[in-house]
């Protein structure tokens, strides 16, 4: 699986598509399955040829020449259901969500009780973000075909996706009873397989889906993921990056193996390697930057929270770190970024609480003591963010709060390890 930075179901459901089958997402049957005949059909066999062709030039990235092929198909045959879900899969990379939909209803109409289109419409629905319609319609498919293999894997994908690993896991063995040799399907079982605990027999899985797909690195990804050895992690790491030396979730990986074990200048190069192979992503640099802070490097910090932010404006760390940074130098900056930051995340309780010394730094009382008070609210575990409502309440002149909230910090925490800051707090309310 992709890492966190990503929506969970379309890379799931990529990622076993890369795997399991060259079929794109909203295309009908193989080329090999024919061509469906139709009451006003011309010329099928010439139908079936710029099909063919139209299907190549997607799998080829050619959009243009897709179109063509599936149009020049569906003048030869006018029922020809294919080419109407190539043409739905065109609509789908081009993001023409109603010509989608179009494409769909004609093969609909077209061909009510094909599988390969209630299958389209499930993967449609599911993409649209409708659970119950996107289940029917491939529960739908594989009524009308028992043996489908699409429509499962899909329904699959998508209650994985959920974290319901135990309701996808008897679909995931259907399909390896229709195919022992589906990649696709002993790599997602593996994942749930590991979802559910079942390390064994998960990393079983993948192995056997590395294997049957050698040249694919996801498999050995997942299981260097779930290696619980640091050592036999980093070697599957090493799998991965002999076969796509540039893989970004493998870099990412490999930097935190590298952490774990205090190799921190190892961990820097290898961010600076995934920000090169990602030129998008924001993460490396976060990170880079969060670690040349703890090294109390800020200006090489900051410069770095400025390159996550080239990449992303709404990274919320990035924001945060850098407002942090700005306090006591900026503080009309460093306001305006820790809101930015908490409205990107907003149960994150440390962004709240860095927007509370922002909002102090530019003594704004009720922004500062709105924001402490979420802040502990979010985490009213933390005896840093009590100190600094505490702190924040006697600024305001609430001394009642400031003495109710230390003495709750000192009856739930009486090892809190800067118990001198509160007990100095307390007497200045004396």
């Amino acid at each position: 699986m992709k890492t966190p930075f990503t929506a969970p179901f379309f890379v799931a459901f990529a990622l076993l598509l890369s795997l399991g089958s060259p079929v794109p997402v909203l295309a009908g049957p193989t080329p090999s399955q024919g061509v469906r005949p139709g009451a006003d059909q011309k010329n099928p066999l010439d139908a079936g040829l710029q099909y063919q062709q139209g299907l190549q030039a997607l799998v080829d990235k050619d959009s243009d020449a897709a179109q063509r092929g599936f149009l020049a198909a569906l003048r030869a045959d006018n029922q020809h259901v294919p080419a109407m879900l190539g043409m739905a899969e065109l609509a789908f990379r081009r993001n023409q969500q109603s010509e989608i939909a179009r494409w769909l209803k004609q093969a609909e109409r077209t061909a009510p009780n094909d599988a390969d289109v209630h299958a389209s419409w499930g993967r449609y629905w599911l993409m649209r973000g409708q659970g119950p319609a996107g289940e029917a319609a491939l529960l739908k498919a594989m009524q009308l075909d028992p043996k489908s293999i699409r429509p499962r894997m899909d329904l699959a994908d998508a209650r994985l996706s959920r974290g319901e690993a135990k309701s996808a896991l008897p679909l995931y063995r259907e399909v390896l009873a229709l195919n022992p040799a589906h990649a696709g399907a002993h790599y997602a079982l593996g994942l749930a397989l590991l979802q559910l605990g079942e390390l064994a027999q998960g990393q079983a899985a993948l192995k056997r889906s590395a294997e049957l797909e050698p040249k694919n690195p996801l498999p050995l990804l997942a299981l260097a993921r779930s290696q619980t050895d640091a050592a036999a992690a980093m070697r599957g790491v090493d799998q991965v990056l002999a076969l796509q030396p540039n893989f970004y979730d493998a870099l990412m990986l490999r930097a935190q193996l590298q952490v774990q074990a205090n190799d921190g200048a190892s961990a820097r190069k290898t961010w600076e390697l995934a920000a090169q192979a990602a030129p998008k992503a924001a993460e490396p640099l976060v990170r880079l930057g969060m670690a040349a802070e703890s090294e109390g490097n800020f200006d090489e910090a900051r410069a770095n929270y400025l390159r996550a932010l080239e990449r992303d404006s709404s990274q919320p760390f990035a924001l945060n770190n850098l407002a942090n940074l700005s306090v006591d130098s900026d503080a009309a900056r460093a306001e305006t970024m820790a809101k930015r930051a908490v409205r990107a995340m907003p149960q994150m309780a440390a962004f709240h609480d860095t927007l509370a010394s922002a909002s102090r730094a530019r003594k704004d009382k009720a922004g500062a003591l709105a924001a402490a008070k979420e802040a502990v609210r979010l985490a009213p575990q933390n005896g840093d963010f009590v100190l600094r409502l505490a702190d924040t309440q006697l600024w305001v002149g609430d001394r009642v709060g400031a003495k109710r909230t230390l003495d709750a910090l000192v009856t739930a925490q009486p090892r809190y390890p800067d118990m001198a800051k509160v007990q100095a707090l307390l007497a200045r309310l004396k």
